[in-house]
């Protein structure tokens, strides 16, 4: 038996072919479904751009305070070390804040006593005391390191009980600068109507108002304008006196010292011509009184 028509299409319930019509037309399309977009009112908006860009700012700012607070760092550097901390073992004294170095690395004795004119400043000594034969007008502080020194007995002098001191070394040493400057003056002078003396001055660099003056030399290695080194730069070999001085009664030996003082800077300074330093300090003169005027030894 044939077939008709309809049954090729679909089941004979006489809705086939429009349901089918209908089943693949919606197949055939998709729904696209799209979520509303959430809107924030304008003000809201503002405000948040507002505070985005506030952040932004700070930032920039913080950075740039950074770089520009980097250098202090510089300033929290270590302080370069105290040469009175760094160098004690080498400073006998200091007046005024000038340092006043060995001029000889290791002397028998440092003793200071009275000088013999009042323009001789007061000298504080650095180091531990070993002796103090001067109570009434000196009085030692606490040891500090550096080298060992004494107090002389007073000589019936008006004037400090530190206000010189002799360096005691050994026989044809070499004396050299205590302080870093420029040598002012190489002369001889008569000493006690019993030969010659060198004395030798120098301005300290630091301190150009004072004057360093060293006695008791022979053989200068210096002259007026030369530069020295404090500690390094010879300056003239220790003088052995023809008679014995006060130091040599507390050591108990005859040795050879140099006397040194510190005093203000005359005003009217002149340099002196270069002295010949193969002049050795022992020509007999008829005068009397040290470089300082004072008729007993030091």
């Amino acid at each position: 038996m044939e077939r008709d028509g309809t049954d090729a299409v679909g089941p004979p319930n006489g809705n086939g072919p429009a349901r089918d019509a209908r089943e693949m037309g919606y197949r055939g399309r998709r729904r696209s479904w799209r979520y509303p977009r959430p809107r924030l009112p304008w003000p809201v908006a503002v405000a948040l751009a507002l505070t985005v860009l506030g952040l932004v700012w700070v930032g920039v700012a913080a950075s740039i305070g950074t770089r520009t607070a980097a250098p202090a760092s510089y300033s929290t550097a270590p302080a370069p070390p105290d040469p009175l901390e760094r160098d004690a073992a080498r400073i006998f004294a200091t007046v005024k804040g000038l340092l006043l170095y060995l001029p000889y690395p290791d002397p028998l004795a440092i003793a200071f006593h009275e000088a013999s004119k009042p323009e001789a400043l007061r000298l504080e000594p650095n180091g531990s005391i070993v002796a103090n034969d001067n109570p009434t007008k000196f009085t030692s502080g606490e040891d500090h390191r550096g080298p060992a020194y004494r107090v002389l007995s007073s000589r019936g002098r008006h004037h400090p009980a530190t206000s010189a001191v002799d360096i005691v070394v050994p026989e044809g040493s070499l004396i050299r600068s205590p302080v870093t400057g420029t040598v002012a003056e190489v002369r001889q002078y008569p000493l006690y109507s019993r030969g010659l003396d060198w004395r030798v001055a120098i301005a300290p660099d630091s301190h150009p108002d004072l004057q360093v003056i060293l006695i008791h030399l022979e053989d200068p290695q210096v002259s007026p304008g030369d530069e020295v080194v404090a500690g390094i730069t010879p300056l003239a070999a220790v003088r052995l006196l023809p008679f014995a001085s006060h130091v040599d009664y507390v050591i108990e030996q005859h040795k050879p010292h140099t006397h040194i003082e510190v005093k203000e800077a005359p005003e009217d300074e002149a340099w002196t011509e270069p002295l010949d330093p193969n002049t050795r300090a022992v020509a007999p003169v008829d005068a009397s009184g040290d470089a300082n005027g004072d008729p007993h030894p030091g």
